[in-house]
């Protein structure tokens, strides 16, 4: 269900008229009509039309545009924080819509929205040893690290693929008919795929909803476009997009494609450089709630993490992110290049202390969880707190945090005791003005970690309500002997900070 897409494919005119013409700038309405309804009655839609459309605009077809009564439109765009509206008064002297699954070459109308969007990583895979990328399959047999050439060729034809489906997540193709509203780009499979890779959805348009009519002298289209329908984006706030608005003619047949007129002569199906830019004067910001993260997430994103996207909202609930995931042992490339990292935006409140709240969520770096502090609704700053919260504790004159993290001796998994587990903590104070400071001095932070050829298991948490003090209990396993495994930690006042003990554990308090 695709309009005829380039230019030329209909011969040499429309082909050079196609790359001649850069795509000129839109200006929509920045507010959506007040009290729109999307029912073909185009009252609301008053002012100049955002464009016209005529025998000049076509870009495709048999047959010429012969006069403004034979085929021409008036075109209103309007977007806001609530989405995307459109409406259209077309003059057509002869009206043929779709019938059945014959779309592309009946009168419709379309709409092409495209958001700023995330470069993909290069074609890579990651082990102990680094990053190997590869420009090309036969890369594979110069690689030294390959042990499968066929394997790895396999692979790499495969990202290609792939990369065929992940490079449509920013744009989307609404086609709009008498049936409704469909979508033609992000939810169709390219050939070799056996469906859309995330984050492009498999099917559309819940969140949106169209109209097309007969008129007096033609027919008339009205939709609008919700944001759970609309591309995810990398730009925050949101000031620049492209868009296209086509319409198709037919007049004698549905069979074939007669007159195509498009916004933008430059137009080539799929390419959003070639559609119409829009500068937005009030640009757009998206936010997640309660709390507004999205603008230092995304800040983030510039130091290193050039892959990362959220999906329009109100409020903003998911991050996406693309990235060369490492592999211990991969001697041949087996991970996808880029795989794709869902990251939900969702806050638990831990606590509030004081005229602060501590909310507990996503991290700066993709899949890191992190305590926020939280003053008026503005974050004031951010902590990594690894997997697990053990204890949160009100001190008086600041809130006590421990935390901790199950890991690998070495995070890949490599080496003679990569895969071993090792328990991490870490203990902070947040004081009233929402600021963390860690509680254990350098020279005294402990880290849970093995000892040659031992690792430990069982480990549970053990301390005073007030974390006045706390400790950890295991089991030692080491050269197949068990033998029990404990470590605790002190408050120190005068010295304000933690102080390991040697003594045997405290009773469990839990």
């Amino acid at each position: 269900m695709m309009a005829a897409p380039m230019p030329i494919a209909f011969g040499p005119v429309f082909a050079c008229l196609a790359f001649a013409v850069a795509p000129p700038p839109l200006a929509p309405r920045e507010a959506l009509p007040t009290a729109l309804k999307v029912d073909g009655d185009l009252g609301e839609w008053d002012g100049p039309p955002t464009l016209t459309l005529g025998a000049a605009d076509q870009v495709a077809g048999s047959s010429k545009i012969g006069s403004p009564a034979d085929f021409s439109a008036r075109v209103w765009i309007a977007i806001s924080e609530d989405g995307i509206a459109l409406a259209g008064d077309v003059a057509d002297d002869a009206v043929r819509f779709p019938e059945g699954a014959k779309v592309v070459n009946a009168d419709h109308a379309e709409l092409w929205v495209a958001f700023p969007g995330a470069p993909l990583p290069p074609i890579a895979w990651i082990h102990q040893f680094g990053e190997h990328q590869l420009r090309s399959a036969a890369e594979c047999e110069t690689e030294e690290r390959v042990e499968d050439i066929p394997a790895c060729k396999a692979w790499y034809a495969g990202q290609v693929r792939r990369r065929a489906s992940l490079e449509r997540t920013f744009a989307r193709q609404f086609l709009l008919t008498p049936s409704g509203i469909s979508e033609a780009w992000a939810t169709v499979t390219p050939a070799g795929l056996t469906k859309p890779e995330p984050p492009n959805p498999e099917r559309c348009c819940a969140a949106s909803e169209a109209v097309v009519v007969k008129g007096d002298h033609g027919w008339r289209f009205e939709a609008r476009i919700g944001l759970g329908d609309l591309p995810p984006l990398t730009e925050y706030p949101l000031k620049h997009l492209r868009l296209i608005v086509d319409v198709v003619d037919a007049d004698q047949s549905i069979d074939a494609l007669e007159s195509f007129a498009s916004s933008s002569r430059a137009r080539r199906f799929g390419k959003p450089d070639t559609f119409n830019p829009v500068t937005l004067a009030k640009p757009i910001t998206w936010e997640a709630q309660p709390v507004p993260l999205l603008g230092r997430l995304m800040s983030a994103r510039k130091q290193g993490g050039a892959g990362r996207f959220y999906f329009p909202g109100k409020p903003v609930a998911q991050l996406g992110w693309f990235e060369n995931v490492p592999r211990g042992y991969q001697w041949t490339p087996s991970q996808p290049s880029p795989s794709y990292q869902p990251v939900s935006l969702a806050l638990v409140k831990e606590r509030r202390f004081g005229n602060v709240d501590l909310y507990r969520g996503p991290g700066e770096a993709a899949g890191e969880p992190a305590f926020w502090s939280v003053v008026d609704g503005k974050p004031i700053e951010v902590l990594p707190i690894g997997d697990k919260v053990e204890a949160v504790a009100d001190r008086g004159t600041a809130l006590h945090l421990l935390t901790s993290k199950v890991g690998k001796q070495n995070p890949l998994g490599t080496g003679e005791c990569g895969s071993c587990p090792v328990v991490t903590f870490w203990i902070h104070a947040m004081d009233g003005s929402g600021r963390f400071k860690e509680l254990l001095t350098e020279d005294e932070e402990e880290v849970i970690s093995n000892e040659e050829g031992a690792w430990l298991k069982d480990l549970s948490f053990h301390g005073e309500p007030d974390l006045s003090a706390f400790g950890f209990r295991a089991k030692k396993v080491q050269e197949n002997i068990t033998t029990p495994w404990n470590r605790e930690w002190r408050w120190d006042p005068a010295k304000h900070h933690y102080q390991g003990q040697r003594r045997a554990p405290f009773p469990a308090r839990h």
